[in-house]
């Protein structure tokens, strides 16, 4: 059974045709000072629904549920 700290926070909420995947990968796209990089501008749209589930704080930040999905999809 999966807790509030182990489950991926809204990603049931996200629209059809982004997945985790995506979301993963924009999250990697984030540096050491926390903030979210757009690699290209039709990242647009993910980078908004990130904001939507709480992976990505409004100013562009990495939020805590952001950094806990990136890290159990980084490989060992």
């Amino acid at each position: 059974m999966e807790d509030e700290k182990t489950k991926d926070p809204g990603l049931t909420n996200a629209p059809r045709g982004i997945d985790r995947g995506d979301f993963v990968r924009l999250l990697s796209q984030h540096f050491g000072d926390g903030l979210v990089y757009m690699a290209d501008e039709a990242d647009r749209l993910l980078l908004e629904t990130a904001i939507d589930v709480g992976l990505i704080s409004p100013d562009g930040h990495v939020t805590a549920a952001g950094y806990r999905l990136w890290r159990r999809a980084a490989p060992d």
